[in-house]
């Protein structure tokens, strides 16, 4: 880095709550900045580069399309919810939707976050709510350098408490490619009760602000590491523990996602018939 683009970086850690991220429209007023247009694209939430420090962008086609969340019923009334991102308020009512279409009888859910390479942390949390059992139960806390943020359920949620869902049996499925946004999920699901099978998730628990500079390359500024649930549970280089640990066969054959040769999908809908 020159030192030109040194002074710019030190000009960004000085204001560097000049850009929400978290905030759609401002990451959409920055996408036009990068794009050098107005009209046709936006930045990628997915934060892409390309080599030679190029930046991905998506048409805003593309963007409205992009699902994150598939769900489908399956045997004895199962529901298989997969989450592949947590990057837009789109993914929470998606899964709202599919917990609303599940089985009211007796509501089975396979929330599958394996390869989900995370999003913003306002959506996860939103997720979380929607199985939240009490007002007060802290969801994160976010440590900053000098002092602690609480969030919780309270602070968070738009929906009744307990959560609409907060009923239904749950079983979460991880693997090690479960990183960022998703292991939240995963932690405060496991500490609320609900049983995670798959492999230990990656261990991300920090959270970035992202700017751009000059030149085309990228700032990522560390704001606050993220310890889980009432327990405040460390997440950062530690990860989720399943509590079934089951190897992803799948690491060759993705086609087999979900079906009787999925070990981790099987051994989830193992446990969830043996739910109470």
């Amino acid at each position: 880095m020159g030192y030109s683009l040194l002074e710019e970086a030190e000009e960004i850690i000085k204001r560097e709550s000049f850009f929400d991220y978290e905030s759609e429209k401002h990451r959409r007023q920055l996408g036009k900045i990068m794009a050098g247009e107005t009209k046709t694209y936006f930045f990628d939430p997915y934060c892409r580069f390309l080599e030679k420090g190029k930046i991905s962008l998506v048409s805003k086609k593309e963007l409205k399309n992009e699902r994150e969340t598939f769900s489908r019923k399956i045997e004895d009334g199962i529901t298989h919810i997969a989450v592949r991102g947590f990057l837009s308020l789109r993914t929470v009512n998606d899964i709202f939707k599919a917990l609303q279409k599940a089985n009211h009888t007796n509501p089975r859910i396979v929330l599958d976050l394996r390869d989900n390479p995370g999003g913003l942390t306002h959506y996860c949390l939103l997720a979380v709510c929607l199985f939240a059992k009490g007002a007060e139960d802290v969801l994160v806390t976010k440590k900053f350098k000098n002092y602690d943020e609480l969030v919780t359920v309270r602070h968070m949620s738009p929906f009744e408490i307990p959560g609409p869902f907060s009923h239904y049996k749950v079983v979460v499925l991880i693997n090690n490619r479960s990183v960022s946004a998703a292991e939240p999920v995963a932690g405060i699901l496991k500490e609320l009760g609900f049983p995670v099978v798959g492999e230990k998730s990656y261990g991300k628990g920090v959270a970035q602000r992202q700017f751009l500079l000059s030149d085309g390359s990228v700032l990522r500024i560390t704001i606050f590491e993220v310890l889980l649930g009432n327990k405040r549970t460390p997440l950062n280089k530690v990860g989720i523990e399943p509590d079934y640990y089951v190897r992803d066969n799948r690491k060759i054959f993705l086609g087999l996602t979900g079906t009787k040769k999925d070990r981790q999908f099987m051994k989830a809908v193992e446990v969830l018939k043996k739910m109470k």
